[in-house]
């Protein structure tokens, strides 16, 4: 080679070939390292130790391990095992499920992965896929000689089809257990397969249940495995609890307890569960179930299961709330939730928010209980969703088992006939054919003659229709009452008779034909149109009873439109439309249904109980004031017997009545006395052109309450006034204003006599109405407030919290509701504080309730009444009674009664910091 050549060639090498060789190392993947079985070992253990507290950390040294070789085949499988059981401490079922395909895609068949993945898929409600891999295992199990990996598998199996109710299979698996169990003598599984069995039939036969529970309860009685009889210790428990009998459960806890107690932790710790729970069911023994669920609690901290740690915070947490000792109560919802939103456990967390949702309601913040239920609802959807789908696996699994065993019924009769079935039908065959060709012979000769006289024939027949018969048939088109229309297949009009054209209000024929049928409708309904032809076209099926609006001379009208296929012969398929002017028709139905929604307004409005009874005292229809009365939704009282659903103390006096106006067929009004209480009743028959009851209409009127309430608030107005305006409170502000004046404040004194004129012409004001805007009630206590500030010089400070979205102008609530509550927040909370007072105001809305809020950090009620006590000077109020008369008599006017809570606030040692009170106003639509 000369060196012209040999420099060509190195620049080749250079340009072309080193950027692939560069390419190919950065490509280059590190050999994976060979872990010594040593350094497996103990990260096998610190990942164990790991998975439950610390499941990212556990993960990732498991990740690591896996990443590289590990050649002992036993401890690649404890690292499997250990991910998958780290990912189900922290409820990532799926994820697991992905892990396992993917280890048994890329390794040697295991059925220790199947058996494993089969657990997975029960996590997920997903039976079939557990059936299918369950079943995978019990056959590589038998391939390598594990009988024990068998009869796990085969327990397994029997749990999965009692979840689905397929108890013959679950049957069939037990007894082929029970055979294998004996002929290797292994009594842990044998016991294993009747608890399972047992556990399996709890519900649907509970004395066969029992029978196998205590089988396996005496067999593990026999086994030198004192761990084994504490196994089935625990299923007879929830046995027990299941069936309601409470004594057998109680008794068979406390033998666990004192027997079984071992280093289960988490065994032991449902074992104390199931003991609180008992208690729990008793209210006089909450103390025990308390005490039960604590034992519970230690022992689930030891094992690290967080899942199960936040479930006895929460069981501690309902046990105290139903005690009545919220705080504590909160305390342990606090602790749960520190816990349960670093979990991926949505029942859990369900389960939280429904405690979060009782507790709000007992303290009576209904903002925060109502939050709290919209999370528990849009939660509880998403899990809903998954369950459906969970419903339709164990539906599958129950459905492709039972078609298993169909189809294998129908193979083994189908093996049996198929032979005689072949030689007859091969006979029959022969037969036929030979039949066949001698008729074929006979014919052929006179074949030819009969079509052409067949031929001959149909031709007369199409020349003999007469004339006459044509005008016949034109004359049904061009006389109907209903018009009638030939579109061909784009939909265009071939045909019309007169009565189509003028519903289309079209005069010439010639322009109506040739157009398209559906330019005749507006775009909404011509969409309709368009998709009811192209079905009768695709489906070859009549669509009929289709009203829609046409338009006409600039107005609309009702058409009701038939669509039919048609073939005619010898040409293209067509459709054949007939049109009907429903237009009255539609136009009264609306209307009868518009009377019938503004009657049921009408009604609903009145105060009166309203019904109507059918002659057999059937309640046909009624208002939402009887359906209040009688505690119960319209829906649910319609068709119902009226005598029936009334209080027993009103039946006889209302049948009779009943009755009279029946014979009588006479209307008949009667005053009816109730314990003190006074109803006006009146009856009215409805009768018939043949002078027959066929219904009554009810009407029942309480005219002793709305008197009653009517004078005990001409009363209170005048008390209330003059309790909110006492002289006590006029004579401190004006020796207030006298000091003031003394100290030649002549600034604060005019400030606080402008505010206190203010405040005494808006109260006089609002005094002369039953209701007020809501501005002018925050208006009053604005100016109330700055004035016991002043006069407190300036003790404590005050703040509003008004929601925006409120409509303070249009929202009408009872004059000066609140100040007795302020005024008792100062005069007996605040006063004696040694610090700055703090008093919060909150107006909020919760759909068509106006919650106001009053918070204070003063020294509570129960420090104030004990001052009160020692000073024999102290003025007693009668805010309270005053208030608390003015609620009564106002609610009874309305069905969304005012009500108010008091509500004691203390820190975490039980100290006083405060009170809260929440009234609750109901508002009318606005």
């Amino acid at each position: 080679m000369n060196n012209s050549l040999r420099v060509l060639f190195s620049i080749f090498v250079v340009v072309f070939l080193m950027p692939f060789q560069s390419v190919g190392q950065e490509k280059t993947v590190p050999e994976k390292v060979f872990l010594p079985d040593e350094f497996v070992i103990s990260q096998l253990k610190i990942a164990d130790s790991l998975s439950v507290n610390n499941g990212k950390k556990a993960d990732s040294i498991l990740s690591y391990l896996m990443e590289n070789q590990i050649q002992n085949k036993s401890l690649w499988e404890q690292a499997v095992e250990l991910k998958r059981v780290t990912m189900t401490w922290q409820s990532q079922h799926n994820e697991a499920v992905e892990f396992l395909e993917e280890v048994i895609k890329e390794s040697e068949p295991n059925p220790n992965f199947f058996f494993a993945l089969a657990r997975e898929f029960i996590n997920l409600y997903d039976y079939s896929n557990a059936i299918s891999n369950a079943q995978q295992a019990i056959q590589l199990y038998k391939v390598g000689g594990d009988l024990i990996g068998v009869v796990k598998a085969n327990n397994l199996l029997i749990l999965i089809y009692g979840e689905i109710k397929l108890f013959d299979e679950a049957k069939n698996v037990f007894i082929e257990n029970l055979e294998l169990c004996n002929s290797i003598n292994y009594k842990e599984g044998m016991v294993r397969a009747y608890v399972e069995y047992g556990e399996a039939l709890v519900f649907d036969n509970p004395v066969l249940a029992s029978e196998y529970l205590q089988k396996g309860y005496e067999i593990a009685g026999t086994s030198t495995d004192i761990d084994l009889r504490c196994i089935v210790s625990n299923y007879l428990i929830r046995f027990y609890i299941n069936t309601n009998n409470l004594e057998k459960a109680k008794q068979e806890s406390k033998n666990y307890i004192s027997n079984c107690i071992s280093n289960n932790h988490q065994r032991d710790s449902n074992v104390f569960t199931l003991m609180a729970h008992i208690f729990s069911l008793d209210k006089n023994k909450l103390d025990s179930a308390i005490y039960y669920n604590n034992q519970a609690l230690e022992l689930r901290i030891k094992s690290g299961n967080k899942n199960m740690i936040s479930n006895s915070y929460l069981n501690i947490a309902g046990n105290y709330l139903r005690k009545n000792e919220a705080l504590k109560a909160n305390y342990f919802l606090e602790k749960a939730e520190k816990i349960i939103f670093n979990l991926n456990n949505k029942e859990l967390l369900i389960t939280y928010y429904q405690s979060k949702v009782k507790y709000y309601e007992y303290i009576s913040d209904y903002t925060n209980a109502y939050l709290y239920s919209r999370k528990e609802l849009s939660l509880t959807q998403d899990l809903t969703n998954s369950r459906h789908k969970s419903a339709l696996s164990k539906v599958n699994a129950s459905f492709e088992i039972q078609q298993k065993n169909i189809l294998l019924q129908k193979e083994l009769e189908n093996r049996q006939t198929r032979l005689r079935y072949l030689l007859f039908l091969f006979f029959s065959i022969l037969l036929l054919l030979g039949v066949a060709y001698l008729i074929k012979l006979n014919q052929q000769k006179t074949n030819l003659n009969k079509r052409l006289a067949s031929k001959a024939k149909f031709i007369e027949k199409r020349l003999a229709i007469s004339d006459q018969e044509k005008f016949k048939l034109q004359s049904v088109f061009d006389f109907s009452v209903t018009g009638i229309l030939i579109l061909n297949k784009d939909g265009l009009i071939k045909y019309a008779n007169p009565r189509s054209r003028m519903l289309m209000h079209q005069t010439s024929e010639s322009q109506f034909l040739h157009l398209p049928f559906v330019n005749f409708f507006e775009e909404s309904n011509r969409n309709l149109v368009e998709e009811a032809l192209l079905r009768v076209f695709i489906e070859h099926q009549p669509n009929t009873g289709f009203k829609v609006q046409i338009f006409k001379n600039k107005s609309f009208y009702w058409l009701d439109i038939s669509f039919a296929p048609l073939v005619l012969q010898l040409e293209e398929d067509s459709i054949l439309v007939t049109l009907i002017d429903v237009t009255q028709e539609v136009l009264s139905i609306g209307m009868e249904q518009k009377q019938k929604n503004e009657l049921q307004t009408l009604l609903n409005s009145v105060p009166e109980s309203i019904l109507f009874l059918e002659r057999t005292g059937k309640i046909t229809a009624l208002n939402n004031t009887a359906a209040f009365r009688l505690n119960e939704i319209p829906e649910k009282l319609i068709s119902l017997d009226y005598f029936q659903v009334i209080p027993n103390s009103l039946r006889h006096s209302r049948s009779k009545m009943f009755e009279k106006v029946i014979n009588s067929k006479a209307p008949l009004i009667e005053v009816e006395i109730e314990e003190g209480f006074y109803n006006l009743v009146s009856m009215y028959p409805n009768l018939t052109t043949e002078n027959y009851v066929d219904y009554i209409s009810l009407f029942v009127q309480d005219i002793s309450e709305k008197r009653q309430a009517e004078e005990q608030i001409d009363n209170l107005q005048q008390r209330v006034l003059r309790s909110q305006m006492n002289p006590h409170f006029i004579f401190n502000s004006l020796t207030s204003i006298q000091s003031f004046v003394i100290r030649n404040d002549a600034e604060s004194a005019s400030r606080y006599l402008n505010s206190f004129s203010r405040l005494i012409r808006l109260i006089l004001e609002s005094s002369r109405f039953d209701y007020i805007s809501l501005k002018n009630e925050i208006d009053i206590l604005n100016y109330y407030l700055e004035i016991q500030k002043m006069r407190f010089s300036d003790t404590f400070v005050y703040n509003f919290e008004i929601d925006p979205d409120l409509n303070l102008e249009k929202i009408k609530i009872p004059p000066m509701l609140a100040q007795p509550f302020i005024e008792n927040a100062i005069e007996h909370g605040i006063q004696h504080l040694e610090i700055l007072g703090e008093l919060s105001v909150k107006f909020s809305r919760i759909e068509n309730r106006l919650f106001f809020e009053l918070r204070d950090n003063g020294i509570g009620r129960e420090a104030s009444a004990l001052l009160n006590k020692e000073n024999i000077f102290a003025s007693k109020s009668l805010s309270t009674k005053i208030t608390n008369d003015r609620i009564d008599a106002l609610n009874k006017y309305s069905k969304a009664a005012i009500s108010y809570n008091i509500i004691d606030l203390k820190d975490e040692h039980q100290k006083a910091k405060g009170t809260l009170v929440v009234i609750s106003i109901p508002l009318e639509n606005d």
